[in-house]
């Protein structure tokens, strides 16, 4: 399971945050695949850091290439397809899924909001947020990249910007972290 999670992640399939969930979900596995050096940079990467996430990722190249090549090897769109199509029930099958299933544009109506729950309703029911998220900005900013679609169309957002100002700066400051080759919104 480690080296396939590795491989899915240093060849893009997983997102650095999955990758960090997953290493401490399959801890045991880690710990029996790796040696102790590369177990420790795993655990103690600071995965917010750029430069730490791409050290951590040229350690991991270098040790699959000179120890798990063929494993490495296989993992491309067609082993993705293979997942996606199987009946495994793993995490590291859902994300994939998930990931496949994303949503090309989602339209959310923002015109008679008019408070902050009614909003934060409003995103969680647009949007594919799992049960656990909260209902706070604080939640939906920790799980929005997961499940925005390819653009997102916020209409009637004069509305937000003048009756709920404070949840409009939120929200900008969210989507507007958000990397634009991965959701595009549209502010209408």
């Amino acid at each position: 399971m480690c080296i396939e999670i590795i491989s899915l992640y240093l060849k893009g399939y997983i997102d650095t945050r999955f990758f960090e969930e997953s290493v401490y979900v399959f801890i045991d596995s880690f710990q029996k695949a790796l040696n102790e050096s590369l177990l420790d940079e795993l655990l103690n990467c600071d995965y917010s850091s750029s430069e730490q996430v791409a050290h951590l990722a040229f350690i991991l190249e270098a040790y699959l290439i000179e120890n798990q090549s063929d494993l490495y090897a296989d993992v491309n769109d067609a082993y993705i397809e293979n997942v996606i199509d199987s009946d495994r029930t793993d995490q590291i099958a859902e994300y994939l899924r998930k990931q496949q299933a994303r949503v090309r544009c989602v339209i959310l109506h923002c015109e008679e909001l008019s408070s902050s729950d009614d909003l934060i309703k409003a995103f969680k029911d647009r949007l594919p947020l799992p049960d656990f998220c909260g209902n706070n900005w604080d939640s939906i900013s920790d799980l929005i990249e997961e499940v925005l679609p390819e653009e997102l169309h916020l209409i009637g957002w004069k509305n937000v910007e003048n009756r709920l100002p404070k949840d409009a700066k939120i929200i900008r400051r969210i989507l507007c972290g958000v990397d634009p080759g991965l959701c595009t919104v549209y502010f209408e």
